[in-house]
Order: C-alpha cells, then sequence, then structure tokens
C-alpha cells in the first residue's frame, strides 16, 4: 500500500506539474495575442487622431526609415474608428498578421514583429504600402527639380534628404549618378546626361535607317514603329534613360529631351528628312 500511494502521489505531482505548463502556455499566448491587439488599435488609433509621432514610434526601424513622421499625416482620413474586430493570423515575412475588421466594413491587415524591449512593433499595414508607393514620384520630382542642379552647380549631395523619408542623397561611387539611400531613384540620375546623349544617338541612326528604307517622314517617333509595322523604332517612342516619365521629340530634324532640354542634329538626318521618300536601293 506504501508503494502504491507513493506512485499516486508522484503521478498527481507530474499531472500538476503538467497542468501548471499548458495553464502558463496558454496564458502566455493569450497575453501575446492581447499585446498585438493592442498594438495594433492604438497603431491605428494614433494614425487617425493625426499623432504622427507617436504612429511612428510604433513602427519596427526598417519600416520607419522610409517615411518621415509627418507623412503619416496624409493616412489619418482614411483611418476609421477602432476596429470591431482583430483577427490574428499566421506568421509572415512581414510579421505576424493581423486581419482588422474596421467599422466602414473594410479591412485592414497590420504586420507586427516583437520588438524587445518595446514589445510588439508594426512592421507592415496596407495603408501605409500605398504611401509608399507614390514615394518614388516624390522623391524624384525634388531630386531632379532641386537636388540634381544644386550638386551640378557644385553642391553637396549629402546636405538634401528625401522630402519623403528623410534618408540623405548621394552619389554612387561606380555611376557616378545622383541616388537616394532609401532606394526611390533606383539607379540613379545622371548628372552628366552621358546616357541622353548616346541614347539620342542611336536613335538618330534608327531613324536615318527607316528613311532609307524608303519609308515616308513620320510626324513623330512613335510613327516610325507603325509605319513600319515595327519593323523600325519602338512601340510608344523612346525615353530619356535618366528620367522614364520623359520622351525624346522629333522636332524639326532633330531628336530632343525635354527633361535635359538639349536636342541631337544629325546633317545627314536632315537631308533624309526633307528628301521623298523611295525605295531603299540597298533592300
Amino acid at each position: 500500500m506504501g508503494s502504491r500511494a507513493l506512485l499516486s502521489r508522484a503521478l498527481l505531482a507530474v499531472l500538476t506539474l503538467v497542468l501548471i505548463v499548458v495553464f502558463a502556455l496558454v496564458s502566455r499566448r493569450a497575453s501575446a495575442g492581447l499585446e498585438m491587439r493592442d498594438t495594433a488599435s492604438t497603431y491605428l488609433a494614433r494614425v487617425r487622431s493625426g499623432d504622427c509621432e507617436a504612429a511612428w514610434r510604433l513602427l519596427t526601424d526598417s519600416l520607419g526609415g522610409l517615411v518621415l513622421p509627418g507623412r503619416l499625416s496624409i493616412l489619418a482620413e482614411g483611418t476609421p474608428s477602432p476596429p470591431a474586430f482583430a483577427r490574428i493570423g499566421a506568421r509572415e515575412e512581414r510579421g505576424r498578421a493581423i486581419s482588422m475588421l474596421l467599422e466602414n466594413g473594410q479591412t485592414r491587415m497590420v504586420w507586427l514583429r516583437r520588438s524587445p524591449p518595446d514589445g510588439y512593433r508594426v512592421s507592415g499595414d496596407t495603408g501605409l504600402d500605398g504611401l509608399l508607393a507614390g514615394a518614388t514620384i516624390i522623391c524624384r520630382d525634388y531630386a531632379e527639380g532641386v537636388v540634381a542642379p544644386a550638386v551640378r552647380a557644385g553642391s553637396t549631395a549629402a546636405g538634401y534628404r528625401c522630402p519623403f523619408s528623410g534618408a540623405p542623397y548621394g552619389i554612387d561611387s561606380l555611376s557616378g549618378n545622383l541616388v537616394c539611400s532609401a532606394g526611390h531613384l533606383g539607379e540613379g540620375i545622371s548628372l552628366t546626361g552621358e546616357a541622353c546623349s548616346i541614347r539620342r544617338d542611336s536613335v538618330v541612326a534608327e531613324l536615318e535607317a527607316y528613311l532609307r528604307a524608303g519609308f515616308p517622314a513620320p510626324g513623330s517617333l512613335e510613327e516610325m514603329w507603325a509605319l513600319s509595322d515595327g519593323e523600325f523604332g519602338r512601340r510608344g517612342g523612346y525615353r530619356c534613360p535618366d528620367n522614364g516619365y520623359s520622351y525624346f521629340v522629333l522636332r524639326d530634324c532633330e531628336i530632343y529631351c525635354p527633361h535635359h532640354d538639349k536636342g541631337t542634329v544629325s546633317a545627314t538626318l536632315e537631308q533624309l528628312l526633307r528628301a521623298p521618300a523611295g525605295p531603299d536601293v540597298d533592300r
């Protein structure tokens, strides 16, 4: 009987220990879930109220480095009152996903990462994703209109910062291009215009070959592709390599770049454009 009693006590002790461990794990998960919901709700509440600095401090360092606090004010109007329901999803590459059902019936996804000793911080937000999508345009407009001209005039690129992220500009050591350390300018903006000049020369050569083939003089570079059924030219025309939003223009006998306000003139091209169209003797 003594050994049975001893065994029963041992089993009871083991069972008690197991229950304590299970309770601790469940409590921990419940506590973590509550903390995540609270962090996500607090973040949205601060965005909605326009408390940009407080909302920005809830972002992870990597995400916060992509946007200045003041830019978050744009999100205030599109962020409704507290979520009616928040569901914790799976762990993803961006962090732990929190699906927030807002009072207007829309869903807002927020991702969280644990960041000791601060607890959970926001590592992603579908509302912020839309804002970040426009960062490239804002940065490029400022870099082309303000920074590049100043650097060409002798100023230091590091003295200027991206108006969206606050990251400093710099000069790429290999290409010599103006770059944004937040990555908004891609391979950068040429400060010399050399790439544009080379591209204009290639377009001149393409247009000369088109005219020698006997096709009629085009009214635009886009027409060169259409009139030759794609044999010459490029659908949609040619873009400046330093600015993807700027297209070359066929202006009189010149291939002109609006971005650099420069053109390439060829005496041969002028003769071909002014000559009547005829069959190419080499064809």
